[in-house]
């Protein structure tokens, strides 16, 4: 195993660009720059990115690359999935900001106003107007 040095340029967005380095970092297996390489002309949007990374994990669960396949599975429908296990629960409050909000980063740097806004609007919406807490 040779420890992986060096930022690469994967995609134009740099949010996008830096989830995948981060995929190649701590796997260490040279061909995902490729491979990741293949499929960045396909991603426009979060879903593009979900598709094209759901075929990068199945292709490498088939011939056993876990590590590799586990961390292409890890973006976006990693939090559906767990939004879909909550099945037990009187309702379930998402949100995914998005580029076009300058939130998409990781923590939405580039927007925390937009993000602590979302929570406290959120933590609003969970009282009554009589600002009894709602059971």
């Amino acid at each position: 195993f040779e420890f992986p040095v060096g930022y690469h340029a994967l995609h134009s967005d740099v949010s996008l660009n830096f989830q995948m380095n981060r995929f190649f970092n701590w796997v260490g297996d040279h061909r995902m720059l490729n491979e990741m390489r293949e499929v960045s002309p396909y991603i426009a949007n979060p879903a593009d990115f979900t598709r094209e990374f759901m075929t990068l994990a199945e292709r490498a669960l088939n011939v056993r690359e876990c590590l590799k396949g586990a961390y292409y599975y890890a973006p976006l429908h990693q939090f559906h999935d767990q939004v879909n296990t909550l099945r037990n629960v009187r309702s379930v409050t998402t949100r995914i900001f998005t580029q076009g909000e300058h939130a998409h980063n990781h923590c939405h740097v580039g927007n925390l106003a937009l993000s602590l806004q979302a929570i406290v609007t959120w933590l609003d919406s969970m009282t009554t107007s009589n600002g009894k807490a709602l059971q």
